[in-house]
């Protein structure tokens, strides 16, 4: 837990350059970023504090909707977009399409579904 704690800012350098470039404090001074980090690591300690009882649930919904994306549908839609295949390979990839949102959507909304119940 320390361990991860410690190397959070590292891990989530890109967010918070992000989110500093979307409030327009990424050219202020050293103060205005230095309290985003704080705010921005106190606010995701909170919830997770908050969320330590369902953990298992929330790593189910991460690997639903980033395996689902990452394994299932992004490979699909690149086929069809680059590969030339007929009509029994497209129609093939257009059911797995479905499956793969069903996927996505029924296991995410059953794990925050049951984020909700235990917390």
């Amino acid at each position: 837990v320390i361990n991860l704690q410690a190397t959070f800012p590292m891990i989530a350098m890109g967010l918070i350059a992000a989110s500093e470039n979307a409030l327009n404090i990424a050219k202020s001074g050293l103060v205005p970023r230095m309290l985003w980090k704080a705010t921005f690591m106190g606010v995701t300690a909170a919830v997770a504090v908050e969320l330590r009882r369902c953990m298992s649930p929330v790593q189910s919904l991460v690997g639903c909707f980033c395996a689902t994306n990452t394994c299932l549908l992004l490979p699909m839609l690149c086929s069809l977009k680059i590969l030339q295949l007929g009509v029994a390979s497209k129609a093939m990839v257009v059911v797995m399409l479905v499956y793969g949102f069903y996927i996505l959507i029924y296991g995410s909304y059953t794990n925050l579904q049951t984020i909700v119940k235990m917390l």
